[in-house]
């Protein structure tokens, strides 16, 4: 018997199954066969007779049936079947086919919409702005701005120092007397104007004003000399003396130690006596704590003498910022605000100072339409953009907070002589009242 045969045939026995046919019911109807059989034995007798009936019974019409669906039914139908069932195997193939044929080009097409705005992102979020770019080639040379200020700032402390304690190679080494007399000397040669003094200056001069009309009076005007311009023509860094470095330290010399301390002969600290030696010793205390409180007063001119000083030169290398390098980016800015070119170099100077580019940075860039207008821009640039405004920004504040910290030093120095008065008054009556 074949396999297709079994499968119709099981299929068939089902069917009677369901159906319920008589003898089959009949055979497996009594539920309560056993009960009754152990009663009556004929009974029980009779009901195994008609089971052994039921059953074969059974067997010969499953071999009728057999015989019938092998020889009649299937030898006709047995190809027009097989090929049905192929025809049905080969239509589900093709049906599962064109599912996934479907299934294959809706991933292509996410796959591909995926891609296309991905690379849509990536043009709108990875091409910088000129704003940005801007704002990234004007900075590049401000910390080396910022180190060269912090250098000049040193050493105009250093000098300032060393006039006041005497030191070797100053014109005050040797005292009061010889550093005016070298200060009246730079006075007449270069600050004197023959007109002061209702033009009686003329004598003191020696000569008339000629070629000191630039440099008349600088060396007690801070504005002409200082504040007025942003980038300084110094350079401590070099053995060259140039006239901003002059006219700076000349008036840093009428501001602060006007008159510079008295100088003790060395022989007051070892050959006097204790006493002597003991007022020598305080006079010298006294003359450094004075030195002391000036230089903190002195700082702030200091400082800002260092932020207008000279930037960093060109190094000739293209991959190192110099304030010289920068300077092109800056006059572009200056340029689109409509300043002329003899006023952009004039306001930059020749190596921008860590002022001008800061002025350049968080001023004179906001005072340009061209700004605002380019924060209609990609989201990816506007945050770009508010990044490094914040850098700057920081870097602003940070300048902020070291003036308030120089303003802080010298509130707490006017309060040091403030208590030091009253302080005198309590350990000198007649001394403190007399100054008070």
């Amino acid at each position: 018997m074949t396999n297709t045969a079994r499968n119709i045939t099981s299929i068939f026995f089902m069917v009677l199954l369901a159906l319920g046919t008589t003898n089959v019911s009949t055979a497996w109807a009594c539920d309560d066969c056993g009960n009754i059989a152990s009663e009556n034995p004929d009974t029980r007798d009779r009901m195994n007779d008609e089971h052994d009936e039921t059953r074969d019974h059974f067997n010969a019409e499953f071999d009728s049936w057999e015989d019938w669906l092998e020889n009649t039914f299937t030898p006709p139908w047995l190809e027009p079947l097989m090929d049905m069932a192929e025809q049905m195997t080969t239509t589900m193939v093709y049906q599962v086919f064109a599912i996934g044929t479907l299934l294959d080009a809706k991933q292509e097409l996410e796959v591909q919409r995926l891609l296309e705005s991905k690379v849509a992102e990536a043009q709108r979020d990875y091409q910088p702005s000129v704003g940005i770019c801007t704002v990234g080639t004007t900075v590049r040379s401000l910390v080396a701005a910022e180190r060269r200020a912090e250098t000049t700032t040193f050493v105009l402390s250093q000098r300032s120092q060393d006039r006041q304690i005497g030191n070797m190679h100053s014109a005050a080494a040797e005292g009061s007397e010889k550093d005016r007399a070298a200060r009246v000397e730079q006075f007449r040669r270069r600050y004197c104007d023959t007109h002061e003094n209702n033009n009686l200056f003329q004598k003191v001069c020696g000569s008339p004003n000629g070629g000191r009309n630039a440099t008349i009076n600088k060396d007690i005007d801070y504005t002409r000399t200082v504040d007025s311009f942003h980038t300084l023509n110094i350079d401590f860094t070099d053995t060259a003396l140039t006239d901003d470095e002059e006219d700076v330290l000349a008036l840093a010399s009428n501001l602060y130690a006007h008159e510079v301390p008295r100088r003790i002969d060395e022989k007051s600290y070892t050959g006097s006596t204790d006493s002597l030696r003991r007022d020598r010793l305080k006079l010298l205390l006294d003359q450094r704590s004075l030195i002391a409180k000036r230089s903190v007063a002195e700082h702030s001119y200091n400082t800002i003498v260092g932020m207008k000083a000279y930037g960093s030169p060109d190094s000739g290398d293209a991959t190192i910022g110099s304030s010289v390098d920068t300077k092109q980016y800056l006059r572009i800015i200056l340029e689109q605000l409509g300043m002329a070119a003899a006023d952009v170099d004039l306001f930059l100077g020749e190596q921008p100072s860590y002022f001008a580019q800061m002025e350049v940075l968080t001023k004179k860039s906001f005072q340009q339409p061209g700004f605002y207008a380019d924060l209609y821009d990609k989201p990816a640039n506007v945050d770009r953009k508010k990044v490094a405004l914040q850098a700057i920004s920081l870097m602003q504040d940070f300048d902020t907070w070291q003036s308030y910290l120089r303003t802080e030093s010298l509130l707490s120095i006017l309060l040091e002589l403030e208590v030091a008065t009253y302080q005198g008054m309590v350990e000198n009556p007649i001394t403190g009242g007399d100054k008070q």
